[in-house]
């Protein structure tokens, strides 16, 4: 947090408002992300792993679009951590495994915000910040399941997760949240965390 003398710190002290925020996109992106966690799903079963690491970038909006409101480091991981509670509370076939997947995520968008200082975060930002939540999830993947089909599918897994990421949750994310900050309902969080 910027102090009065200027300073660029980024405080690692949240708010009330701040963690609420965060608690209520992590529950709604959660109960949404039962639903669209479908889609890679779908994709990999009608075309394989290439189609699943497009659609996966669906299930990772909530973690970027709290980099964009909330400011501070781990926003993007505590998002998705509530993200994924949320949906193993509410039934999600996944069970547990969504943990390790959740951590992932929101460790990847964390990367772009961090690369930033947690500020000037503009559309290029949350395109990466999509992007690697979403190459999170296929290194995810690969680090409990291991990988059986050809080694250069994997790879070209990787560009692919990356750019469908990029596009479904940085695009998104950034529409939406140009879209709060034009209602001025989050004029009063950034007030807080700038």
């Amino acid at each position: 947090m910027a102090d009065r003398k200027g300073s660029s710190r980024v405080s690692l002290v949240y708010t009330t408002q701040e963690i609420v925020l965060l608690a209520v996109l992590g529950v709604i992106f959660g109960l949404t992300n039962i639903f669209l966690g479908a889609l890679p799903q779908w994709g990999g079963a009608l075309a394989g792993p290439l189609a699943s690491a497009a659609l996966g970038g669906f299930v990772q909006i909530s973690q970027v679009l709290s980099g964009y409101i909330v400011r501070r480091p781990g926003a993007a991981t505590l998002t998705m951590m509530i993200n994924v509670t949320a949906q193993f509370l509410a039934g999600n076939p996944a069970g547990v495994i969504l943990f390790p997947f959740g951590l992932a995520q929101g460790l990847g968008a964390e990367v772009a915000f961090a690369a930033r200082g947690y500020r000037k975060i503009g559309m290029g930002t949350m395109l990466v910040a999509g992007g690697l939540a979403n190459v999170g999830s296929q290194l995810m993947f690969v680090f409990l399941f291991g990988w059986k089909a050809a080694w250069s599918i994997y790879y070209a897994s990787l560009p692919v997760a990356l750019i469908g990421g990029a596009i479904e949750a940085g695009l998104i994310a950034w529409i939406l949240g140009l879209a709060l900050d034009r209602t001025g309902l989050i004029q009063s969080v950034r007030r807080l965390s700038a």
